[in-house]
């Protein structure tokens, strides 16, 4: 379990540091959108319960040139949906420019989110 996040340049074949998570994860699912934005769902500790706060965040890369990825930060997004903290879903995929699915975990629901 780590909070920590590397970039992959693969020009010069090189893992690059990127601004450490809010909250230690594993387990969890990410999506990257739009070239840019990259987003990571739920993969908390069994310690820590899932709240509207720190089951959902998001990192803006702007771009993947250094001197944009290295002063990018992490947000948390806040959640409203009971069932979707709860639930711990552990898939995610972009499925159109401004939509994602998240799917699995405890749960049988689907979840689609828009940004």
């Amino acid at each position: 379990m780590t909070n920590s996040v590397e970039l992959y340049d693969i020009a010069a074949n090189a893992w690059l540091p990127v601004d450490s998570m809010t909250k230690p994860r594993v387990s969890t699912s990410m999506c990257a959108v739009a070239g840019r934005l990259v987003f990571i769902f739920h993969g908390l500790p069994s310690s820590q319960q899932p709240t509207a706060s720190n089951c959902m965040e998001f990192i803006d890369l702007v771009s993947f040139d250094q001197p944009a990825y290295k002063t990018a930060k992490w947000e948390s997004i806040t959640v409203v949906n009971n069932d979707f903290i709860s639930g711990e879903p552990k898939g995610s995929a972009n499925i159109q420019d401004n939509s994602i699915i998240v799917f699995g975990g405890t749960s049988s629901d689907t979840y689609s989110f828009e940004y």
